[in-house]
C-alpha cells in the first residue's frame, strides 16, 4: 500500500522546528520533485522566541530522535544545528540513512570565544561526519566555519532565494514621495533599530515601515520607544510572505542591514532582504564590508554602506525624489525579478543524494 501512495519513490524526511517560518515553506516548495516523497517531521514553536533549554524540556529531542531510528525513510533531511546534532547521533544507529545537513546561520553559541564554544565546536566537528551533504545559503559559512573539517565535494550553497509561490508583483516603485524604506523581517538586532531611529531622524521627510517581530535579544520596550520618538517610523507588526509584493508596493528602499558587531555569522551570511529587492526591483541599502554588502555590490542591487546613522543619512540624501534620475538610474541596474526565486535547488541536492 505504501508503494502505491508513493509510486515507488524514495521517501526523505525533511525536520524543521519552526513549521511556521516562511524559510520552512521555501525549502519544501523547492523540494517537490517525481525522484522522492518529501514527509516533514514538524515540531511546533518558533525558532526565534524559543530557547533551547525549553526544546528540551519540551520532549521533542527525543521524538526526533526516535522518529529517525525508526523511520522508513531512505533520507533525512535536518534543518539548524540543534535538529543536525540529534539527527547525527540518532543516525549513528540507522547507518542506512542518508542524512543531509542544512545550515541557513551558523548558531552563535559555536562562535562562542569562551569554552561553550569550544567544546560546541568540537561536537559539531564530529557529528557534522555522519552527513553526506551540507547546504549552506552563503560560500563565507564555508570559507570561514566549515573548510577546515568539512570537504568542499560534501557542500552545497543553496542561497534564500523566494519560492515561486511567493511571487511578487511589485517590480515598479512608484514615483511620488515621501521617499519610503521598508524593514520585513525578524528583528534581532537593538544596534539596527536603534540605527533606523537616527536616520528617521536625520532624514524626517523619509518614512520607514517596519513589518515583522522581534527575537529576544531585542529589549522589551525598544520598539515602543522607537515608534514613539519618531513619528515617521511605523510597526506594523508580522506579516505573510506569501503577501510580498503588496508588503513593497509603496516601498522605494529594502532595508538590509545587519549587524556585524554582534557575532562573525552576521557577516557572513546574505541577507533574506537581498532577495525580497531582487523580487520586487527595489534597491537595498546594506552594509558595507559585510558579505552581504559584498553581494549587493556584485550584483547590482542598491547601496553598501558603513552602519552609520550620518553615513546613511547621506547615502539616501541623493534619492529623497523617487522620481528622479538618481532613484531610476539605480532600480535600472537591478537584475531581473525571476532571478529571485528558487528553481529546485533542493531537490536537486537530494536527488544527488539518493542517487549515490
Amino acid at each position: 500500500m505504501t508503494e502505491l501512495l508513493t509510486g515507488g519513490r524514495d521517501k526523505v524526511m525533511f525536520v524543521t522546528f519552526a513549521p511556521g517560518h516562511f524559510s520552512a515553506s521555501r525549502r519544501i516548495d523547492d523540494a517537490e520533485s517525481e525522484r522522492f516523497v518529501l514527509e516533514p517531521f514538524a515540531v511546533q514553536g518558533d525558532k526565534v522566541a524559543e530557547s533551547i533549554v525549553r526544546r528540551i524540556v519540551s520532549g521533542r529531542y527525543l521524538r526526533l530522535f526516535k522518529a529517525i531510528v525508526t523511520t522508513r525513510a531512505k533520507a533525512v533531511w535536518v534543518w539548524g544545528h540543534d535538529a543536525g546534532f540529534v539527527a547525527s547521533l540518532a543516525a549513528l544507529l540507522r547507518p542506512d540513512v542518508r542524512l543531509i545537513w542544512d545550515i541557513s546561520d551558523v548558531n552563535r553559541h559555536l562562535l562562542d570565544r569562551g569554552m561553550k564554544g569550544r567544546v560546541l565546536r568540537a561536537l559539531e566537528r564530529l557529528l557534522i561526519r555522519r552527513a553526506q551533504r551540507l547546504l549552506l545559503t552563503s560560500s563565507q559559512f564555508y570559507d570561514h566555519h566549515y573548510a577546515g573539517f568539512v570537504d568542499s565535494s560534501r557542500v552545497r550553497v543553496v542561497e534564500n532565494r523566494r519560492s515561486p509561490r511567493q511571487r511578487s508583483t511589485a517590480t515598479e516603485a512608484p514615483t511620488a514621495g515621501p521617499l519610503r524604506v521598508i524593514f520585513a523581517g525578524i528583528f534581532r538586532s537593538p544596534a539596527v533599530l536603534k540605527i533606523i531611529g537616527d536616520v528617521a531622524e536625520r532624514l524626517g521627510t523619509v518614512e520607514f515601515d517596519l513589518f515583522g517581530y522581534a527575537n529576544r535579544s531585542v529589549p522589551e520596550g525598544l520598539l515602543a520607544e522607537l515608534i514613539g520618538d519618531h513619528p515617521n517610523v511605523h510597526l506594523h507588526g508580522p506579516y505573510d510572505a506569501a503577501n510580498i509584493g503588496a508588503l513593497y508596493e509603496s516601498a522605494h528602499f529594502v532595508w538590509g542591514f545587519v549587524d556585524p558587531a554582534e557575532n562573525d555569522n552576521e557577516k557572513w551570511l546574505l541577507s533574506n532582504r537581498l532577495y525580497d529587492a531582487i523580487v520586487t526591483r527595489r534597491p537595498v541599502i546594506t552594509n558595507a564590508g559585510t558579505a552581504s554588502g559584498d553581494y549587493t555590490l556584485e550584483n547590482h542591487l542598491g547601496l553598501a554602506v558603513a552602519m552609520d546613522g550620518k553615513a546613511i543619512a547621506e547615502a539616501l540624501t541623493l534619492y529623497l525624489d523617487p522620481g528622479g534620475p538618481a532613484y531610476r538610474e539605480l532600480a535600472r541596474g537591478m537584475p531581473e525579478p525571476s532571478t529571485g526565486y528558487m528553481s529546485g535547488e533542493y531537490a536537486r541536492v537530494i536527488a544527488e543524494v539518493l542517487d549515490e
